[in-house]
């Protein structure tokens, strides 16, 4: 009953609060009419029952009682909601003061006109931001502090002080970061003064020792213990790559025809994989010396070096000569394949004269490829590919006429008289001619190009 006095007690609000809301004018209307539905069935059932009036009163004040209860508990679970989402706000409000406070900076400003649950997501990403930004400044200004704490501890000095609550301004930041710049300036000055001949000297040993260990193919686990045993700057690494050096330089000495053979070996695998010419290479004139010293080895260093930059700057090729050269293969057995490679292969050809002529620009001297030109390189496939597919007619032209003889003219035809040749025989010493004329006139790459592949 108390419930229902506090009901009873609200003040009466006006039904306009809700015009403009459609879920609250639907639910409205829901209600009314429900309402309406049950009290006019309950009044239909009493007046049926047609008890006395004292009686009907009874019901009546029970139904009124149960409805008043029934929205007053729905009313007072609403104010309990509200009252959480309250708590919940101003719980927010105390962490983002304390969030402010810690990075020093002012409340931001949360409208009034929000409701509850919009000023709470407001505050919810204020918070997040904030929380963010302190955890990337902490982590932040940790580094900066271990940075310090080592410099320090190199240069025998004491640490300076960072607060951490609150957070130093953006202005105590910059200058902590002066500070630790000083010290590593005045640390890199003290070594520079001790170190700066040692580092030079281990950092072109070990470059020369990495050298030497490729020349001589030491083992790689050989190479990771030296390093594993002589790590850092110090004298006695400095000591140790020397002695090193030179007991990579007896082996050098010792086995250096060793060597040069075998950069002569890599050389001429690079050669052909660049397609130089037998002019190409011998304008490398040590490269048949046998006057085995260290000046020859470097020589071929040299060269080598300078083939494999060219290797790399024009190493996509597209191999393409392949369905050219297998006529008779599987891709070339089907009419649409034919139709594809017949496009195709001029498309491809115009690509490497185009890649070529843009070579001969650029590097002023013109692409060959076992010392001919792209151009003529295409022009003798072709040629090539004719002449081989010729001979095949040929030889199937001449296997058919066999197959079709007699045995004993067969046998006239294998071992013709000089003295006594018959028309049939002479007609069969005709088909053969292709294997044996003369080379035909290369055929030029742009009529070349007009042939369909057959």
């Amino acid at each position: 009953m108390e419930n229902v006095k506090k009901f009873r007690s609200m003040p009466k609000l006006d039904k306009k609060i809700i015009e403009g809301i459609p879920w609250a004018e639907e639910m409205w209307k829901i209600l009314e009419n429900g309402l309406s539905k049950a009290f006019l069935h309950w009044c239909q059932l009493v007046l049926n029952m047609g008890e006395k009036e004292d009686v009907v009163g009874g019901w009546v004040k029970t139904f009124i009682d149960a409805h008043e209860e029934t929205c007053c508990e729905l009313v007072f679970d609403m104010e309990n909601l509200q009252g959480r989402v309250v708590e919940k706000v101003e719980r927010l409000l105390q962490k983002m003061q304390q969030l402010c406070h810690t990075l020093q900076i002012g409340l931001p400003i949360v409208p009034k006109q929000l409701s509850l649950c919009q000023a709470q997501n407001q505050l919810k990403g204020h918070i997040d931001e904030y929380e963010k930004l302190i955890e990337i400044r902490q982590k932040e200004l940790n580094q900066l502090r271990e940075k310090q704490l080592e410099l320090c501890n190199s240069l025998g000095k004491e640490s300076k002080i960072l607060k951490n609550n609150p957070l130093p301004s953006a202005e105590e930041v910059d200058e902590f970061r002066r500070h630790i710049e000083k010290l590593e300036n005045n640390l890199q000055k003290s070594l520079n003064k001790q170190l700066k001949s040692v580092k030079e000297d281990i950092a072109h040993l070990r470059t020369k020792v990495d050298d030497y260990w490729n020349l001589l193919d030491i083992a790689l686990k050989e190479r990771e213990e030296f390093r594993q045993r002589h790590k850092g700057n110090s004298v006695d690494v400095l000591e140790a790559l020397k002695a090193e050096t030179k007991r990579c330089e007896e082996l050098k000495k010792a086995n250096i025809k060793v060597f040069i053979d075998k950069l002569r070996t890599e050389l001429c695998q690079m050669w052909e994989k660049c397609h130089c010419s037998q002019t190409t290479r011998r304008e490398f004139s040590f490269y048949y010396s046998d006057c085995y010293n260290e000046d020859l080895l470097e020589l071929h260093e040299v060269e080598l070096k300078k083939w494999k930059k060219y290797y790399e700057e024009n190493k996509r090729k597209r191999h393409w000569t392949e369905p050219v050269q297998q006529p008779g293969g599987q891709l070339l057995k089907e009419e649409k394949e034919r139709n594809k490679l017949s496009k195709l292969i001029p498309q491809i050809e115009d690509t490497l004269e185009d890649l070529a002529n843009k070579y001969q620009l650029r590097y002023n001297v013109s692409f060959t490829t076992y010392g001919q030109s792209v151009q003529e390189y295409i022009s003798n496939l072709h040629e090539d590919r004719e002449n081989a597919k010729k001979q095949k007619l040929s030889a199937r032209k001449l296997q058919r006429e066999k197959s079709v003889l007699t045995p004993a003219k067969s046998v006239m035809n294998l071992f013709p008289s000089t003295s006594c040749m018959t028309p049939h025989s002479t007609t069969k010493r005709k088909l053969a001619t292709p294997l044996t004329e003369e080379k035909k006139p290369r055929v030029a790459l742009k009529e070349v190009r007009t042939n369909k592949i057959r």
